[in-house]
């Protein structure tokens, strides 16, 4: 989906030198095998889409994919990587098989066999450097900014990770949009207004014949726009452009140039109009479902041509595609609520087939205003399918949208529930929180424990320990299932420690201890709690004892939570560095099953361990690994800076290790009396390292003994 090209002089576009330039560095680079991205930014109109025309028409001898986002369905899982991978999936099979797996299951294409995003966005970039071996390969991605956020999540994911690969990927976002695409770490290109020679002359290609007096106002007030400069100049009749009739006092133009179009579209027949409101409401460039559509609404088989012959569409093959991002979105966002049902009622019934469920489903949510049981039960279970592909922030849209769509009470709650659990999982804390606002006042029984847990879950992340200690707590109470209350009894103590507050820690380990286990994972954790609470009331031999049963029975656990559990109470147990066994069996089960969200918490604590043994190359290995994760996945990275930081001490890195501890200070600054008797203990062996004994004795000493500090 390119711009209008008028502006093409020679081999770049007019006033363009510099940023085609740009573009030819990148695909350079790809061609010889350094890969790399650029986003290219600005506002509607300002030339982003014909820079990558330009980068398409350049590319050659690369492979070319493409993709465009579309507002009308940017929380449809993965549609934006269907779109963009659907010619190299060939290639899935040269992939490991749980990646190949992954993906193939995100994609609709098999059964889901990991929900984890971080191994899909893994699976994404292996795919594109395979299919860039045999031949360079570019990756233009129009409309960024409207992506589903599980294709956008993957495709930064890839881009910052190219290095030796013979790829290029390539974003344009557009700028003024309530939704910014957000790709922080690549490389950026803001685009700005024609200079006045160059504007001047993109205008003469399109309306040479205006007169000076015209050329001028134009001019004026395209202010450097090139989609202006065109579009504008076109809506005018000859008698205007000449100077012989007055321009109109205010020009069509708004802050996103969609009026320009909206005019030209106006000027189609009615069944042209529906027709192209339906082709809008479609992402996929389909035209015979487009057609199919068009004809249930008793539309004529030619209805799209007059917009074929006003050049606002072009169809090539099988495939429609919009002259502008713009004629898109000027379409959709010009039509009545009843005229965008009716497009997505149609589209909804002539997606047909197994492969089209869940844009199906989601074109009758679309069309439905009123409560409808039957579309919100079609629209969860497309929640859950995107859930298993690890479609986590368009699974919170579709639950809301069919709790929104529910005519049960408990049911509405139950989706709301679910909406709020895929908001966490997908990294929308704030999300979440206002969810679980709007569902915790109607919510009863179990329902209301899982909303009150994650609640505590979400407190905890954002570095109020002790509150959410009392709020896991009242999860707790509120719980009815006796293996996941001991969970929760477990992550509230695990707050209550990191806050410092031994008496929060005896009441919930008691209530564990009056919970009979059902299994030995349960077992593992109520003695675990027994033997911390005992350390904490100050009788260490007694801890100590009950402490060493736990561990021996976490020997045989497979749970890698547990486990890093496990190298908590091995450190507080037997000293600093005993928990490495057991943190080293999580890192290896999350890596062996793709669990690479578990990753980034279970490496800080390996390189914390590390550090510990003095395995420093080790350590910082780990807490490299751990921090880049922690950044992809939206988690908190300060453990991760201040283990970098410990090491970097030791090897005298004095300037990058304070560097380090001051980004941790100002990440964790609220994570309680934990985080900050581990800062000084890092700031301490910062001092010790560079020969300040004084200095390093103060932070040491003040750090409150090291097995609490882990």
């Amino acid at each position: 989906m390119t711009g209008p090209t008028p502006q093409l002089a020679g081999p770049r576009l007019l006033g363009r030198e510099a940023e085609c330039a740009a573009i030819d560095r990148l695909l350079d680079d790809a061609r010889a095998g350094s890969g790399g991205a650029l986003v290219v930014r600005g506002e509607a109109g300002i030339g982003k889409s014909a820079l990558l025309g330009y980068a398409r028409q350049h590319a050659g001898p690369m492979r070319v994919l493409s993709a465009s986002g579309v507002e009308a369905e940017a929380d449809l899982a993965f549609a934006g990587l269907h779109q963009l991978l659907r010619p190299v999936l060939g290639s899935l099979a040269e992939l490991p098989d749980i990646q190949s797996q992954a993906l193939a299951g995100a994609l609709g294409m098999a059964p889901s066999t990991n929900t984890d995003r971080l191994l899909i966005s893994v699976a994404v970039l292996g795919l594109l450097a395979v299919a860039a071996e045999d031949r360079p390969m570019v990756c233009v991605v129009d409309d960024a900014q409207w992506l589903d956020r599980p294709s956008a999540d993957a495709l930064v994911f890839s881009a910052r990770r190219l290095r030796a690969e013979r790829l290029a990927i390539l974003f344009g976002a557009r700028e003024g949009e309530a939704t910014r695409f957000e790709a922080t770490g690549l490389a950026e290109l803001m685009l700005t207004g024609l200079a006045y020679q160059p504007a001047a002359e993109v205008l003469a290609g399109r309306a040479r014949q205006a007169s000076p007096g015209v050329r001028d106002r134009l001019l004026a007030e395209a202010a450097g726009n090139p989609l202006a400069l065109l579009e504008l100049a076109s809506g005018l009749s000859d008698e205007q452009l000449h100077g012989l009739v007055p321009l109109p006092e205010a020009m069509p133009l708004t802050p996103r140039l969609e009026g320009v179009f909206r005019q030209r579209i106006g000027q189609l027949p009615p069944a042209a109009q529906t027709a192209l409101l339906v082709a809008a409401a479609d992402n996929t460039g389909d035209a015979p479902a487009v057609l199919r559509a068009a004809a249930g609404l008793q539309l004529p088989p030619d209805a799209l041509d007059p917009a074929q012959r006003a050049a606002l569409i072009g169809v090539i093959g099988a495939t429609i595609t919009f002259r502008h991002p713009l004629v898109r979105s000027a379409l959709y966002q010009a039509a009545t609520l009843s005229q965008r049902q009716q497009a997505h009622a149609a589209l909804a019934d002539a997606l047909t087939g197994e492969e089209n469920t869940d844009r199906r489903v989601w074109h009758q949510a679309m069309a439905t205003l009123t409560g409808d049981e039957e579309v919100a039960a079609a629209l969860e279970a497309s929640a859950r399918r995107a859930q298993l592909r690890a479609g986590h922030a368009s699974a919170a849209t579709a639950f809301l949208r069919a709790a929104e769509l529910s005519t049960d009470g408990a049911r509405r709650v139950q989706r709301m529930a679910a909406a709020a659990q895929a908001a966490w999982a997908a990294g929308q804390h704030t999300r979440a929180r206002e969810i679980i606002g709007q569902a915790l006042p109607q919510a009863t029984g179990q329902t209301r424990a899982q909303l009150l847990y994650l609640d505590g879950l979400i407190e905890g992340f954002a570095g109020n320990l002790w509150e959410a200690s009392i709020m896991l707590a009242d999860a707790a109470d509120a719980c009815t299932d006796p293996s996941l209350t001991i969970e929760i009894l477990m992550v509230a103590a695990d707050a209550a420690a990191a806050s410092s507050d031994p008496a929060a820690i005896t009441e919930l380990s008691q209530r564990a201890m009056r919970i009979s286990p059902a299994d030995d994972l349960d077992r593992f954790k109520i003695e675990s709690l027994g033997g911390l609470a005992r350390f904490y009331a100050g009788d260490h031999r007694a801890g100590q004892a009950l402490l060493a049963d736990a561990l021996r029975g976490a020997d045989t656990v497979t749970d890698p939570h547990a486990l890093l559990w496990a190298g908590d109470f091995a450190t507080i147990s037997k000293g600093l560095g005993a928990g490495l066994p057991y943190v080293s069996r999580a890192v290896d089960m999350a890596r062996r099953n793709g669990l690479l969200s578990l990753l980034a918490p279970a490496l800080r604590q390996q390189a914390r361990d590390f550090v510990w043994s003095s395995q420093f190359d080790l350590a910082y290995a780990a807490a490299e690994e751990g921090y880049r994760l922690s950044l992809d996945l939206g988690y908190g990275s300060a453990g991760h800076l201040m283990n970098m930081a410990a090491v970097e001490a030791t090897w005298g890195r004095e300037q990058d290790a304070r560097r380090h501890a001051d980004e941790a200070l100002a990440l964790g600054s609220r994570h309680g009396s934990w985080f900050r008797a581990i800062l000084e203990w890092t700031l301490g062996l910062v001092e010790l390292t560079s020969g300040r004994a004084d200095e390093a004795a103060d932070r040491l000493f003040g750090t409150g003994g090291g097995a609490e500090c882990g």
